[in-house]
């Protein structure tokens, strides 16, 4: 069957936001702990919650922490950019009748701040975030809440992302992924990688 629904992952996949997250949650993680981590050593939390991310750290209070991250990311925004040649695919995407959605990580408040306000957020028919599912990738959760909100099938259903719990999401879900490899951090183990965002055309044809 032919794909109807054209999915993305946010981060790393539509922008580039990895320097004002990881800087964000250096700061974070030093006023809980009054030391200052590489970011190196945070990269970890590219693809999973920031709840998840927090955890794994050892914070006592992950929902004050996590309310905190919030407040020190909105310093950042200055760092967010949209990938080159994201605008134009989506809006031949959609010119091309298809249906474009969005599974995040991302809590929603995260979302509404440092997302929606882009240019492209309005090209979204259906988005998912952290807050949907009480599961998250790299099960299949997320893209199932996607299905049940848009009747679609797994095999119509391309998820584009750019981590491996991306695309264990996806092999969870039975839908297909491709990597987008136009971020040169991508760490998608999969042999469908997609080097500049005008190369989905040819992935669809």
């Amino acid at each position: 069957m032919k794909f109807t629904h054209i999915v993305f992952d946010i981060d790393g996949t539509l922008i580039n936001n990895a320097e004002s997250l990881l800087k964000s949650l250096q700061e974070v993680m030093k006023e809980e702990t009054g030391q200052t981590i590489p970011t190196s050593q945070l990269e970890f939390s590219m693809g999973i919650t920031g709840e998840d991310t927090l955890r794994k750290l050892g914070v006592r209070d992950v929902d004050a922490s996590m309310k905190r991250w919030i407040e020190i990311l909105s310093n950042y925004h200055h760092l967010v950019r949209v990938y080159d040649g994201i605008q134009s695919l989506l809006e031949t995407l959609k010119q091309q009748g298809y249906h474009l959605g969005i599974v995040s990580s991302k809590p929603k408040a995260v979302y509404q701040d440092d997302f929606a306000p882009l240019a492209i957020a309005p090209y979204f028919e259906t988005v998912i975030c952290a807050d949907d599912t009480t599961e998250h990738k790299p099960t299949a959760a997320p893209l199932l809440k996607y299905m049940e909100k848009t009747s679609a099938a797994s095999n119509e259903i391309l998820y584009i992302g750019d981590s491996d719990y991306d695309r264990q999401c996806a092999e969870n879900a039975k839908t297909a992924f491709a990597a987008a490899a136009w971020n040169p951090q991508v760490a998608a183990k999969t042999d469908c990688r997609l080097k500049e965002p005008c190369d989905l055309f040819q992935y669809l044809d």
